[in-house]
């Protein structure tokens, strides 16, 4: 039986010194600036990591999604231009790594986020439909202003694909569905964590 899966590969800028605000960004700087040990890791990635992927992708014959912040356009234009080559989609994911929608943010700096990234990829000759916001974050308006800015696909953790099969008997009479139970297993440890963790603070 075949199966569907979607591949997405973030190509994105961490900068040396991010603001941090609202929050870092959780693939960022970890240590004191300069944090040259995590920014030449975040960067080797772009600069190896990324065509090792696309040799790979290319031997099995599969094409994916890469979600590309808009300062990578012209810092790796090289890599760039390898994926639109190899026929992989190119969806926009923000500027970088630092411009991140979030409930608090004004309506203006997300429009003009958005508008920058939009204006980026066009100077690039480039017009994704898809995006990706940074850290997969959004506001209440996010996805209006993307949607104004022609981006019509978004991947900021919406189901595109829910799968779903086999018996839920032993006899294979009843069909496995979305209200069937099912045993957890380790999925309960994190539940208990929190729990004690919360019995704990009182």
């Amino acid at each position: 039986k075949a199966v569907a899966a979607a591949i997405v590969i973030p190509i994105e800028f961490f900068m040396l010194n991010p603001s941090g605000k609202p929050f870092r960004h959780p693939g960022g700087m970890l240590t004191p600036y300069p944090d040259l040990r995590h920014y030449t890791s975040r960067d080797y990635g772009n600069r190896v990591g990324a065509y090792r992927l696309l040799d790979a992708l290319k031997a099995a014959g599969l094409t994916a999604t890469f979600a590309v912040n808009a300062a990578m356009l012209t810092r790796a234009r090289p890599l760039i231009e390898a994926i639109a080559a190899d026929g992989h989609e190119i969806a926009a994911a923000g500027l970088h790594t630092d411009a991140i929608h979030w409930g608090g943010i004004e309506p203006a700096v997300e429009e003009a986020y958005a508008a920058d990234t939009r204006a980026a990829f066009a100077a690039a000759g480039l017009k994704p439909r898809t995006w990706m916001s940074p850290v997969r974050q959004q506001s209440r308006r996010t996805l209006d202003v993307i949607a104004a800015h022609g981006f019509d696909v978004c991947l900021d953790g919406e189901v595109v694909l829910d799968l779903m099969g086999g018996s839920a008997d032993l006899a294979g009479a009843r069909p496995f569905g979305s209200d069937t139970l099912a045993t957890v297993f380790s999925t309960t440890k994190a539940v208990s964590a929190i729990m004690i963790a919360r019995l704990v603070d009182q």
